[in-house]
């Protein structure tokens, strides 16, 4: 299926170290301006076509951050937990929302 929908990648500080968007404009320095970010402007790193099998992927990318959130959300509240309980005192770690 032929689309003109392109989709850029640019590097991230965390899971999963990139994000990624549908692009609205490129501008003439390469950047791009991302739907999803109110259009703000972007440095990709790649930028291909929108495919379904690109979607496939996104999406199983989506559902791994998802659960690597909770797993370390809950990791972090059961060792905070453990540590009061162990040594009587408490983190005082920010809630993770």
């Amino acid at each position: 299926m032929k689309t003109d929908k392109l989709i850029a990648f640019w590097k991230y500080d965390g899971f999963p170290y990139f994000l990624w968007g549908e692009v609205t404009e490129i501008d003439s320095k390469g950047r791009c301006r991302i739907k999803e970010y109110q259009n703000g402007l972007f440095n990709p790193t790649k930028v291909v076509r929108w495919t379904e099998v690109l979607q496939e992927q996104l999406d199983d990318i989506r559902r791994m951050t998802v659960a690597y959130e909770e797993a370390a959300r809950s990791l972090r509240i059961t060792s905070a937990t453990a540590c009061q309980n162990s040594f009587g005192f408490d983190l005082h770690l920010p809630e993770i929302k």
